[in-house]
């Protein structure tokens, strides 16, 4: 990929972009809320290097390089690819190790209203919405309280803008931002998102892994590990243990199984040495009342 490069080797830039913005406004025309950008002009200068703080009245004053970016389709299960879910192995720019992520809407639209649900503790219907170049946000067929939304900020620890974009006065929360979803998406996927871009299939998401692994070390030599496993529909936390000469075995594992009934859906299993298959699977709640549900 041909990019414009500073010549401390950066490519990236700020620069300067005129937008026109369609707004929600109230009776006096006071100004609510965002709703979507309907035109953005072509960015212009000057542009400055983020790396080295170099200015430049325009890129093309700059030499044009071919940029490497290694991208390499990931491992999955037969079920994992028929839910056309593309998920991409890290790959390294400036050393920075990154994943992209591409979800499907009915996808996003599974994970956002279990999330909702298993948070708020009640039915959510919600439709994702496509929106005009690469934005897109969540619609609520059933409006939340202040209160849940507070809950909402104080889990995904948004900023004060994130806070004034969501911010309906009195009137009915019926929507959450981009910004929010954005957030909710980076928990889900334990991604700290530097973008993301939705086109006709999903949404992707691309950004820097977030470190999903833990390892002790036990005295006889031994150690247990444990790993955050990232599937869509199946992630879950397993642990393994390692021997001095000998391949990793899984001793048990912690997982959400999207399959199972809302509020039945954390599931964990136990194995034994030398057998293949798990000697114990069941829902955690399955001798009492789910968490959230009444």
């Amino acid at each position: 990929m041909k990019q414009r490069q500073c010549k401390c080797g950066g490519t990236e830039f700020t620069a300067s972009q005129k937008c026109y913005h369609d707004i929600r406004v109230n009776g006096d025309n006071t100004f609510i809320k965002e709703i979507e950008i309907s035109q953005a002009d072509s960015p212009y200068g000057p542009y400055t290097c983020t790396q080295c703080g170099a200015e430049y009245d325009e890129l093309s004053m700059l030499a044009e390089v071919e940029v490497e970016v290694n991208i390499r389709e990931n491992t999955c299960t037969a079920d994992t690819a028929a839910e056309a879910n593309t998920v991409f192995e890290p790959f390294e720019v400036k050393k920075a190790p990154r994943k992209a992520i591409h979800l499907r809407w009915d996808t996003l639209h599974d994970l956002f209203t279990r999330f909702l649900i298993a948070l708020l503790g009640r039915e959510v219907e919600i439709d994702i919405v496509r929106e005009e170049f690469y934005f897109w946000k969540v619609d609520l067929h059933n409006p939340i309280t202040k209160e849940e939304q507070d809950n909402l900020f104080r889990l995904l620890q948004v900023s004060d803008k994130d806070r004034a974009e969501n911010d309906f006065c009195e009137h009915p929360i019926m929507e959450l931002s981009e910004g929010l979803c954005n957030k909710l998406a980076a928990k889900l996927l334990s991604l700290d998102l530097s973008l993301t871009r939705a086109d006709d299939g999903g949404v992707w998401f691309i950004g820097e892994m977030i470190q999903s692994t833990l390892e002790l070390a036990l005295p006889n030599g031994m150690s247990l590990k444990a790993q955050a496993v990232k599937d869509p529909d199946y992630p879950c936390i397993q642990v393994t243990l390692k021997q001095p000469g000998c391949s990793e075995d899984i001793i048990c594992f912690a997982e959400f199984n999207s399959s199972k009934p809302i509020g039945k859906e954390i599931c964990i299993s136990a194995y034994a040495h030398n057998l293949d298959e798990p000697v114990y699977y069941a829902s955690y709640h399955d001798d009492g009342t789910p968490c959230g549900v009444v």
